[in-house]
């Protein structure tokens, strides 16, 4: 009988962890190479909300990124 319990377990697991919420891993500030240069922490997504990556160059060249829960997603270039 115990056997005939495992796969309806097996779904309710599955479906329990389909409708947790999204984290998103936060990073204040990193450099070039991936590296976070402050404390890591992570957000929960809510309606809406992405993971956004945000990287700002100066003459070309990379000086820092955030990454973080945003509803807020866009690009600006400025030559």
């Amino acid at each position: 009988m115990g056997k005939h319990l495992l796969p309806l377990l097996l779904c309710l697991s599955l479906m329990v962890s389909f409708l947790q919420a999204l984290r998103c891993i936060q990073c204040p500030k990193f450099n070039s190479e991936g590296v976070c240069l402050t404390k890591q922490t992570s957000c929960r997504l809510k309606r809406g909300e992405k993971c956004v990556l945000r990287v700002l160059y100066i003459d070309e060249k990379f000086e820092f990124g955030v990454q973080e829960c945003s509803d807020v997603c866009y690009s600006y270039f400025k030559t």
